[in-house]
Formats: structure tokens, C-alpha cells, sequence
């Protein structure tokens, strides 16, 4: 065979269209650094550095370009508290950021792949300049598996299997005793949207230890006869939903509802401290309860949600003007919580 002359050699194709795929991905990573340069998108308790943060943004709506179905199910969770004003910040979740370092080892092992096999092909474009037999698609592949069979190459894929196995184990082990989105059925179907959205009735009303004390306490049964002593008929269920309270409070026996919001043993939380004093609205941690058909758990309540919320809301100065505590800053703004030692480990846990 002339050496010079031009032969045809079996290329594979596939790496070509994970070439594009790879470059595709890379470029909406980078188009979305504009959008993302004016948030700041992470908390300083991540990480530190706006590059971090931008390269954060940036994968992560590229992933959402990239893979529509996958990618629709990232959510940010808005900053807490009004006190915060014009200093809140959108708080990525930890299980963000590890999908993101997730995508991007994959992207990296997807480019070793690719340049493997390019050196694979290489040496079957060799072989052919010697005049020697192309190797086939097989062949071209089974010279891949033995580079990638160097020992060199098996350290770093151990290497990058334990990285990813350690990021999936993490984010599974921060969900251990977490129960958001937590919607139970309860005995009697009570619907929030009804008398806290629909009427209007204050949540005070029927959870009145909300603002005396640390339980904000579930109604019993003759709070719910209040008014259902006359209202006999609701407008969804008509009698059947009413005619359960209604033989609760004729038999004394209380209704069994599933409690939802639960926090450990070991956490210390008080309704009074955070309504009263605090001035934080219900919805800040229940979510938009008014609206709410079946009450389920809206926030994470985890510690570092809660250790956030101390962070960015802004305590009642006002208040503690009028006992004599300093709580505002140098320039007249009330400082946070955790500038009042709201991140002293007993305040919660003693």
C-alpha cells in the first residue's frame, strides 16, 4: 500500500457528537455568567469568593437549558424575614450545589472518554500511514479499553467514583430526619384556604398559644363549636366534615389530628419569642398556609434554614430600645439575630 496516498480510515462517531454536546453544556454555562453577576447566589457559609458563586449559577442554569425535565426541579429558597429589606439574598440549597459538582465530573469524565478515544483513533490513522491494516469499530474500541485499563487511569476513575458516591451519600445523609413537603390526612378535612384565606379568621384564633408560649397548641374541639354551633353546612363537604367535630364535642373525645411541624427533642423553639417579640409573620416559616387545602410541612426546618433566617432577619429594635439594649448599628439599622447572639448554640440547645 502507498503510504502517500490517501486511505480510508473507520472513525467512530460518536465522539464527535459528545464533543458538540460537551461544548454545548460549556457555553451556556458561560451565558448565563451575565444573568448571575448580579446576585449574589450562595451563602457565606458555603463557600467563599464570587467565582465559585457565578461558575455555581452559571452550571446550573445550563443544566436547566441543557436537560429541561431533569433540571425543572431545582428550587431556591427566597430570603427570610421582612426585617431583611434590601439586603436579602436568594439561598441556593446544598443539594444544588452538590448536583451541579456532580454534572461537572461527569462533563470531565466525558472529556477524558473523548480524548481516549481520539488517542485510540490516532493510533489507527498510524497504522494506516504504515501501510498496516485499519482496525475495525471493535478494534478501535477494544484499543480504548486498554488504555483506559493503564493503572494511571484506573487511580483516577477510583478516584472520581469515590468523589461522586461521597456527593450522593451527602446530600442523602443532610435529608435524615427532615420531612418537607410532609402531608398527612388528617381525620377531619380542615381546609385552611377556607377559614384562614376565604374568611379570614385570624391563626391566632384557634392556635392561641402562638403568642403566650413556646407551643403554638392545636385547637380543641370547643374553639371549632364556636362557630360550628351554628355553621351546620360547609361549602365543598356539606355536612359530612362538620358532623365529625360536631360528635367529637357530643362524645368529649378529641380529635385525633396528625401533627405535622415537629422539630427534635433537642431543639428549644418558642412561638411567643419569634410572634411577639420577633414580629414574624406564620407564613415566614408555614408557608402560604391561607392557601393551603391540606396543611403540609413548607419549610425544611433544618438547623441551617433556621441558622439562615438568624442571619438575614433583623431583630425589633425598637423594643429593645425600650429596655435598654443596644440592637441598632453604627449607620441606625437594627442589627440581626445573630449579631444579638442568635447563633449561640444555647439558645437552642440546652
Amino acid at each position: 500500500m502507498d503510504p502517500l496516498a490517501t486511505p480510508t480510515i473507520r472513525v467512530a462517531r460518536k465522539p464527535v457528537t459528545t464533543s458538540v454536546a460537551v461544548v454545548v453544556f460549556l457555553l451556556l454555562s458561560l451565558s448565563n455568567y451575565q444573568s448571575a453577576a448580579g446576585n449574589n447566589m450562595l451563602p457565606a457559609s458555603f463557600f467563599e469568593g464570587d467565582a465559585v458563586e457565578l461558575f455555581q449559577e452559571g452550571l446550573s442554569g445550563a443544566w436547566n437549558q441543557f436537560s429541561p425535565s431533569l433540571g425543572a426541579g431545582a428550587e431556591t429558597e427566597s430570603a427570610l424575614g421582612a426585617g431583611a429589606g434590601a439586603d436579602s439574598q436568594v439561598a441556593v440549597s446544598a443539594d444544588n450545589v452538590y448536583t451541579s459538582l456532580m454534572i461537572l465530573v461527569l462533563v470531565l469524565i466525558a472529556i477524558v472518554l473523548l480524548l481516549v478515544f481520539i488517542s485510540a483513533n490516532l493510533v489507527n490513522m498510524i497504522r494506516v500511514r504504515d501501510g498496516q491494516q485499519a482496525y475495525s469499530m471493535g478494534g478501535t474500541m477494544s484499543l480504548t479499553l486498554r488504555i483506559l485499563k493503564n493503572r494511571y487511569f484506573a487511580i483516577g476513575g477510583n478516584f472520581v467514583l469515590a468523589i461522586v458516591v461521597v456527593s450522593f451519600l451527602t446530600v442523602q445523609a443532610r435529608g435524615v430526619g427532615l420531612h418537607q413537603g410532609f402531608m398527612p390526612s388528617q381525620p377531619v378535612k380542615y381546609s385552611h384556604k377556607l377559614h384562614a384565606g376565604e374568611m379570614q379568621i385570624d391563626c391566632q384564633y384557634c392556635h392561641t398559644g402562638a403568642s403566650k408560649g413556646k407551643n403554638a397548641w392545636i385547637p380543641s374541639v370547643n374553639v371549632c363549636m364556636n362557630c360550628h354551633k351554628v355553621v351546620k353546612e360547609g361549602p365543598k363537604y356539606g355536612q359530612d366534615e362538620i358532623a365529625k367535630v360536631v360528635a367529637a364535642y357530643e362524645s368529649k373525645q378529641p380529635i385525633e389530628w396528625i401533627r405535622i411541624h415537629n422539630l427534635p427533642d433537642h431543639v428549644y423553639f418558642n412561638h411567643q419569642q419569634h410572634v411577639v417579640v420577633g414580629k414574624i409573620e406564620c407564613q415566614t416559616c408555614h408557608g402560604p398556609i391561607q392557601e393551603m387545602e391540606v396543611v403540609y410541612q413548607y419549610s425544611p426546618l433544618s438547623m441551617g434554614w433556621c441558622v439562615n433566617c438568624h442571619r438575614e432577619t433583623a431583630v425589633n429594635a425598637d423594643l429593645y430600645d425600650e429596655i435598654g439594649t443596644p440592637a441598632r448599628k453604627k449607620d441606625g439599622k437594627p442589627k440581626t439575630a445573630a449579631e444579638m447572639g442568635g447563633l449561640n448554640c444555647a439558645r437552642c440547645h440546652y
